[in-house]
């Protein structure tokens, strides 16, 4: 009879979805004024598609390794530019702080670009045919890449 209790409870389990957790890393740190202003219709479809929250784990280049996860969001878009918000996770093994950065990034040959003073690194982000963002951070300590995933409002 036990094991009945236990098949019927497991069936039901499965039967109902479950609350899903966000894809959103809890420990990126974004500001608390980000706004996200929908591209007007006199933006190119190509440059409004980087509208959004995007999130995507960064890894090195050359050996694949989780350096730290990201969060971007391009708050707002106005050919050539776009005023974005670039936040990482902390990572004490890689003495990676974690924080953010507002800044302008610039649009040429359908791609993103950004360079973070702070940092040294130029981030380029290129929107992919499967509605993912490819993106790869040269900065002095190497290489980064990441694809990123659009995140819900």
């Amino acid at each position: 009879m036990t094991k009945f209790f236990t098949l019927l409870l497991a069936a039901a389990l499965l039967a109902f979805p479950m609350v899903q957790a966000s894809a959103e890393p809890k420990d990126v740190p974004l500001p608390n004024d980000i706004t996200i202003v929908t591209p007007g219709s006199d933006v190119p479809k190509e440059l409004a598609a980087f509208s959004g929250k995007w999130y995507g784990e960064w890894r090195g280049a050359r050996t694949d390794t989780l350096m730290t996860d990201g969060i971007l969001v391009v708050e707002r878009v106005f050919p050539p530019y776009a005023l974005i918000v670039a936040a990482t996770s902390p990572s004490p093994q890689w003495k990676i702080q974690g924080g953010w950065a507002r800044q302008t990034a610039d649009f040429s040959n359908g791609a993103l670009k950004v360079y973070f003073p702070a940092t040294g690194a130029t981030v380029t982000y290129r929107l992919k045919e499967d509605g993912t963002i490819s993106a790869v951070s040269e900065h002095p300590g190497g290489t980064w890449r990441s694809t990123l995933t659009r995140l819900g409002d």
